[in-house]
């Protein structure tokens, strides 16, 4: 995966030069991003890289380095590039520990096999669920290294690769495409889908996201590599240029248009997948349906079915917020219960549904799945009478585990399991907890299923086709072990093709079981004491789950019951095959082989320059011996420089001129990181450069789990005022006199920020550190003739301005996030901050904050949206002059009193109170509550479902919220003391993901001169 900006830059550089104004402390909100486990990294030091690793990863890293110069091999020949300097790759020993990765900011899903950043080019992976599956995904993330190496020439300016321009088509496609080559049943399936649909986009559609970008960016590489030999693609790559001109790529390479070869390319499909279409069956026509792609949302995969076949367990994105697993009945495909609410629960990281499947015990009253939770695997146990997971088994050592099978008595279940690196079978007593590995070897042993007698364990592996010497790796083949002996035998099947996701018959006599022999996966069935094989599926896309190793079927012996998800309509369907004699089967049927349904279009088989660079597993392969050891010492490195801003301008103190810049510095890991910024401005009659100066630095370090930084720096607010006076010299000439009074408050800090997160939602902070309040004044007076006009005086000077406040500062804050975000606001969850805050010297109080929000989410078009917040400053200094009213009326507040909105007729006749309507709404403390009801109109979650629009909500609203001091709640400034309300609809839009935008007809109910008013502010909703 690309990683094209990094997220943290540019909110620390938007921080820094657009919200001077606020120190970039800890985040109000957002959810933690937990590093459950601190790394002591090595680099293992190669020709062309630097690995980083951890000791838990000792025995795979030299394979993992291994393959990175093979790759380097393959991918400069094809490139005929060498990279600019030595290439950095961050390896994890399992997904978990790569989600809290300090290198990548952000949150990274279950579905991301790696990612390639472009700051530095580094690329950062986990160890996969096989040696062949990390060797892909290795390469995969190297060719964006190349990518972005070669594609930097363009912008040396600014340091960041051309890539940019290019659409993620061009090169995720290009990625998987060089990673896998042309012979794919993936892929394939996915083409042969569309072609069924009649829904074959051309070229410049592509970046339409309903079009998976790595899909149908591999099919189109491999008919360009294909018809005009896979040279092309490197020289493609470099003549798309600065602005990332494809059309202009493919004309002066190909000497084809974009639409030409739009058209060939989709052309060259439809005749390679017609043929097999017609081959093949339609799914309604061979199962019954039980679950819809669209209907229960697009990803439905993973069944299970209880073994007397009532009930079946799936995992889909229903809840479009998360995959959570379901309950439905197996006969009708009817969903009674939602088992899990993973986007909301705070203890949970991981389902594992990848490559995973979860497992029923023998009496169909228990059902087991693989998660990680607070950052370690664990075997969870769901009670179908108690509608509850009643047991968590604790795995220690393992770092993920997959697809769990109940011993026939139910005492114990297998599972395949990661553990350095490394992909083996393990046991689990369910009574006394006792791991037991039953592998110990570097091959990838899978997806285990007990036999009906507790004697055998069927499993996935490819030891018998693969040769760990020159890390050439074979297909997937079924094995059984003797539960006793472990003594392994393999299962003979189809030589070609991968065989997964073996099932037993109720008699123990034969294994179902999912092979692409002939290019399509479908289910078979083998006898284990003749061989004899019978073909039980015969689909036009494939029994798939996400990924190439996803378990997709599951079969119920004891009710003649199967069911298995298909690919279909662009996304996964759940069907059922009922009796005997379906099980049964046929002959495999011989029509497809021939047809090359596997096979990218044009060519009908591995051939070409990319395949031949696959299939050669010596070129490049170094030798461990070359390699050498060091540990990690981090050392500060420049990231980026913010493109200098510069500006020029009048304002009401005279012609300004002004500019600023960021730097982001951090080690290679990301532990530590340091960001500065400067902004200054000068005009003619405020032109101290100090006083003027925006400056702030701030560290972070992020090793552990608790994080810590510092922040100092200084930031000026300037105000002033204008004034004319007449008067008459010494010696009685009338004179003008004009000053002008310029007023800084500069405020400069430096503190110290401890955070610590408890699990994805909850965290604590604590801050503590010195704030000085600084004051200086400037008066310039010139004095003119009042007959001809003449300068009589020009001069300026310092004024007499107050003391500077000096305080001592802490606070510390328990923080709650569980609300997911709907594009323009936050739609489902909830989120609490409680803080509370000291300051003392110059000035002594205290300050308290309370503020929940709560979404509820009862249709598919609405949330419901509350929100209470109390904030007040208290003690003997709360109310002091010196520092600002607490104001109410702000639009993030209660809307329909912006300050700006007011004018003097609102305030009635002069009185000594001041204005009434305005005043209100200043206090030491505040209370508000807000009420909305939230209906997305366009967007992904819209109305009008659109994923080229941006998100676009409305929300009817209703605010209410009250200031006041401690002198008197009811009375303040002798005027009435009362809640104010508005009521009114707001129209929130997402601005291409850099802000949001809020525009808000306002019926203010206590501005009796004021029927309604429009705002617009840069606000996401509460």
């Amino acid at each position: 995966m690309l990683k094209l900006v990094r997220a943290a830059d540019v909110l620390l550089i938007f921080c820094f030069l657009l919200l001077l104004p606020v120190f970039c402390h800890a985040q109000e909100f957002g959810q933690n991003k937990v590093r459950y486990r601190t790394f002591d990294f090595k680099v293992l030091k190669t020709k062309h890289f630097d690995i980083y690793y951890y000791p838990v990863e000792q025995d795979s890293v030299e394979q993992a380095a291994r393959m990175a110069e093979r790759w380097y091999a393959r991918l400069s020949k094809l490139f005929q590039h060498q990279l600019s300097s030595r290439q950095p790759v961050i390896l994890y020993a399992n997904h978990p520990d790569f989600r809290g990765t300090t290198v990548i900011p952000g949150t990274i899903g279950e579905t991301t096999g790696g990612v390639t950043e472009g700051l530095r080019r580094r690329v950062v992976l986990p160890m996969a669920g096989s040696m062949a599956e990390t060797d892909h995904v290795l390469g995969h993330e190297l060719v964006h290294a190349f990518q972005y190496d070669i594609t930097t020439r363009y912008t040396r300016g600014s340091g960041m690769p051309g890539a940019l321009q290019l659409p993620l088509w061009f090169i995720e496609g290009m990625a998987e495409y060089l990673s896998v080559g042309p012979v794919d049943s993936q892929t394939a399936m996915w083409m042969r889908d569309a072609v069924l649909r009649d829904d074959l986009p051309d070229i410049k559609k592509l970046d339409n996201p309903k079009y998976f970008p790595y899909r149908y960016g591999q099919a189109l590489w491999a008919y360009i590599g294909g018809r005009y030999g896979d040279s092309v693609i490197g020289e493609i790559l470099k003549a798309t240029g600065p602005g990332g001109n494809i059309n202009g790529a493919f004309k002066s390479v190909l000497h084809i248009s974009e639409d030409d070869l739009s058209r060939d390319w989709k052309r060259s499909l439809a005749e390679r997948d017609h043929p097999v279409l017609q081959a093949a069956v339609p799914a309604e026509k061979q199962a019954a349906l039980l679950v819809k792609e669209k209907k229960e949302g697009g990803l439905n995969t993973s069944p299970s079915i209880s073994p007397d076949g009532k009930w079946m367990m799936f995992y889909s994105e229903r809840s479009l917020f998360a995959i959570n697993l379901y309950l439905a009945n197996a006969e009708t495909g009817e969903i009674k219960r939602e088992i899990t609410k993973t986007a909301i629960d705070p203890h949970f990281d991981s389902f594992e549904f990848v490559n995973s499947a979860g497992a029923w015990s023998a009496d169909s009253q228990r059902f087991a799945f693989g998660s990680i939770r607070s950052g370690k695997a664990e075997l969870a146990i769901y009670d179908l009478k108690r509608n509850d997971v009643v047991k968590r088994v604790p795995l220690p050592g393992i770092g993920e585990v997959f697809s769990p099978s109940w011993s026939p008595d139910s005492s114990q279940v297998a599972f395949s399991a990661m553990k350095g690196g490394v992909t083996d079978l393990f046991t689990v007593d369910l009574k006394s907890g006792t791991v037991s590995q039953l592998t110990d070897d570097p091959y990838t042993n899978l997806e285990p299923a007990w036999s009906p007698d507790g004697k055998s364990i069927a499993f996935v592996t490819d030891q018998f086709t693969s040769d760990l010497n020159d890390l050439s790796f074979g297909q997937y083949r079924l094995a059984i072990m003797d539960a006793a002996s472990r003594q392994i035998r393999e299962v003979k099947t189809f030589d070609s093709g991968k065989n997964i996701n073996p099932q037993w018959s109720a008699d123990g006599n034969s294994l179902f079981f999912i092979s692409d022999r002939d290019g399509i996966p479908n289910i078979y069935r083998v006898s284990l004491a003749s061989g004899d094989i019978r073909q039980i599926t015969n689909q036009q896309t494939g029994v798939s789950g996400i990924a190439n190793l996803s378990p997709a079927f599951s079969l119920a012996p004891a009710g003649n019951r199967m069911v298995f998800s298909v690919f279909s309509n662009s996304g996964y369907s759940i069907y059922a095959l009922n009796g005997a004699d379906k099980l049964a089967g046929s002959s495999p049927g011989t029509k497809i082989t021939p047809l090359f349904a596997g096979v990218l279009p044009p060519r009908e088989g591995a051939t070409g320059e990319v395949a031949a660079a696959l299939q050669d597993s010596q070129t490049g392969l170094a030798p461990v011996s070359a390699f050498t050891t060091t540990n990690y010492h981090p050392s500060l490195s420049l990231d980026y420089v913010a493109p200098p801003s510069f500006g020029v301008g009048m304002s009401n103190f005279g012609t300004l001129i002004g500019g600023g810049t960021a730097l982001y510095f951090s080690d290679l890991l990301g532990y530590h990181n340091l960001m500065t910024a400067f902004e200054t401005s000068t005009t003619s009659q405020a032109s101290h450069l100090l006083r003027n100066l925006s400056a702030i630095g701030a560290y972070q370090n992020q090793k552990h789990r608790w994080t810590w930084g510092v922040v100092g720096g200084q930031v000026p607010f300037l105000t002033g005022s204008l004034g004319q006076s007449l008067g008459t010299t010494p010696s009685g000439t009338p004179v003008v006199a004009d000053q002008s009074i310029t007023l800084w408050q500069i405020d400069r800090e430096a503190s110290g920020i401890l955070a610590y997160p408890f699990n994805r939602a909850q965290r604590i902070e604590f801050s503590g550190g010195y704030q000085q309040i600084a004051f200086a004044a400037e008066a310039q007076t010139t004095v003119f003739s009042a007959i001809d006009g003449s300068l009589l005086l020009d001069q300026k000077e310092d004024i007499p301005a107050p003391d500077s406040l000096n305080l001592a500062v802490g606070s510390a804050a328990l923080v709650y996030d569980t609300s997911i975000f709907g594009g323009t606001s936050p739609i489902v969850g909830q989120r609490y901050r409680l803080e509370a805050g000291v300051s003392g010297g110059s000035l002594d109080y205290s300050t308290i904050l309370l503020d929940y929000r709560k979404y509820v989410r009862p249709f598919k078009h609405l949330t419901l949206a509350g929100r209470l917040l109390q904030y007040g400053r208290y003690g003997g200094d709360a109310e002091d002059n010196r520092i600002n009213d607490i104001f109410v009326g702000y639009p993030a507040l209660v809307r329909g009193y912006e300050p700006n909105s007011f004018s003097p007729a609102e305030c009635g006749p002069p009185t000594q109170s001041g204005c009434q309507v305005f005043n209100q709404l200043f206090g030491s403390r505040i209370a508000v509550g807000n009420a909305e009801a939230r209906v997305p109109i366009l967007g992904p979650l819209g109305v009008i479902p659109s994923r080229e629009v941006p998100p676009v909500e409305i929300a009817p609203f209703y605010d209410f919220g009250i200031a006041w001091t401690s002198a008197d709640v009811a009375r303040a400034r002798g005027v009435a003391r009362k809640p104010v309300s508005s009521y009114g609809a707001s129209l929130r839009f997402n601005i291409l993901g850099f802000a949001i935008g809020q525009l808000s007809y306002v019926r203010p109910q206590d501005r009796p001169l004021k029927n309604h008013v429009w705002e617009f502010s840069f606000l996401p909703g509460f």
